[in-house]
């Protein structure tokens, strides 16, 4: 939440000054009008959730409700990451006011836009920047890499660079280009979550114990 309103300033009679009203007064309706967009009403068959299998019996959700039973769930076999952010980018590409509270959409055929914080909100992530980008996190473990500055510059408008300044806002596209506007069902499905650990722990089974590698394989 922003923490706008925690350094106003008081006059000497002990009130607030009429600028930081102002600032305080903005960071009321914003909040209100965030508050309105958890109430939206989306389908999700609709908009083509997937895995379709899991929601072709639904009804029409508030975003509020779909936070609380589907994205704010550890991530699980009927519940992957790659699915919760298809269907988030879903959402964002319909419903593109949403954006604010869902966190991602597209910019072109294989640029995601994330909004690291909404985002990490919407998945119920505490540590944002270790459960999003970093080695362990979401993305970089399914595959998506940062896109450098001098390639967005190229490739991006203005428009779209705007508010991103890879801190707070960042710029991911899959790797592989297994995530894209025209992915299916079954390509999404190989975006696999990645454990990095095997890795060095064979190199180092390699050096203390040949035949244990062996073994193992």
């Amino acid at each position: 939440m922003d923490n706008s309103n925690k350094n106003l300033r008081m006059t000497n009679s002990g009130e607030i000054a009429a600028s930081d009203m102002i600032v305080l007064q903005n960071f009321l309706n914003e909040n209100e009008s965030n508050n309105n967009l958890w109430q939206e009403t989306i389908s999700p068959l609709n908009l083509g959730f997937i895995p379709h299998s899991n929601w072709v019996s639904s009804k029409p959700m508030t975003i509020s409700s779909l936070h609380e039973t589907y994205f704010s769930k550890k991530n699980s076999v009927s519940r992957r990451f790659e699915h919760k952010l298809w269907n988030a980018l879903k959402i964002t590409t319909s419903f593109p006011n949403l954006v604010k509270v869902i966190g991602v959409t597209w910019l072109n055929n294989r640029t995601i836009k994330v909004y690291k914080h909404p985002f990490a909100r919407l998945l119920n992530i505490s540590c944002v920047d270790g459960g999003l980008f970093h080695k362990q996190g979401n993305f970089t473990r399914h595959g998506f890499v940062e896109m450098a500055e001098l390639d967005a510059r190229n490739e991006l408008t203005q428009e779209q660079m705007a508010d991103v300044d890879f801190r707070d806002v960042h710029l991911i596209y899959h790797q592989n280009g297994e995530f894209t506007t025209d992915s299916t069902e079954v390509t999404i499905c190989s975006c696999r979550w990645v454990d990095p650990s095997p890795t060095p722990r064979v190199a180092a089974l390699k050096i203390g114990n040949h035949n244990d590698h062996q073994s193992l394989e």
